[in-house]
């Protein structure tokens, strides 16, 4: 029997998107609960954690985005066929993490020059580092020619589109 599936987020894509990818690749039947921001105050004590996203499997919650994407991706074999590619996609995207992490202190940073600091570092520096080495693990399957990992897709490949559509919207 399938599980009963509600995944819970703001009004917009977010956190949220990449398990909504993972479902929509599986053809995944789930309930999309999106609550508008005004509403977050009274929601927010009902989640494990205080935080969103929350995928409730059976009435059970299930937080933290990456927890999610990875319990759905396990589940609908899109987390790798083996368990040494299992280690890279997870590696694949706590990287596509890293790189996400500093743009929303970007984002979120009020001191214009402090902002400014900021997006030079990023751009001179951190980015460029993780994508050289993000190239170089591509390179090394398959000379470049497809995928990360393996030769088909798994969640993580959903991630960077997932938050790539996500930050050029915010």
């Amino acid at each position: 029997m399938m599980p009963n599936y509600k995944l819970k987020y703001f009004n917009f894509r977010g956190r949220a998107e990449l398990a909504r990818l993972v479902f929509a690749v599986a053809e995944v039947e789930y309930e999309d609960i999106r609550f508008a921001v005004e509403d977050w105050p009274k929601i927010k004590p009902t989640t494990p954690f205080g935080q969103a996203p929350v995928l409730e499997v059976d009435g059970k919650p299930l937080a933290q985005s990456s927890a999610i994407a990875r319990y759905l991706g396990k589940e609908y074999g899109l987390a790798g066929k083996t368990n040494w590619e299992q280690a890279q996609v997870d590696m694949i995207m706590d990287t596509m993490e890293d790189i996400l992490t500093p743009m929303r202190a970007i984002h979120f940073c009020k001191d214009e020059q402090q902002k400014a600091e900021l997006q030079k570092k990023y751009q001179e520096e951190t980015l460029p580092n993780y994508l050289k080495g993000l190239e170089t693990f591509l390179c090394g399957n398959n000379g470049g020619d497809g995928y990360f990992v393996g030769s088909e897709i798994f969640a993580m490949m959903m991630y960077r589109e997932a938050y790539s559509v996500t930050c050029i919207e915010a």
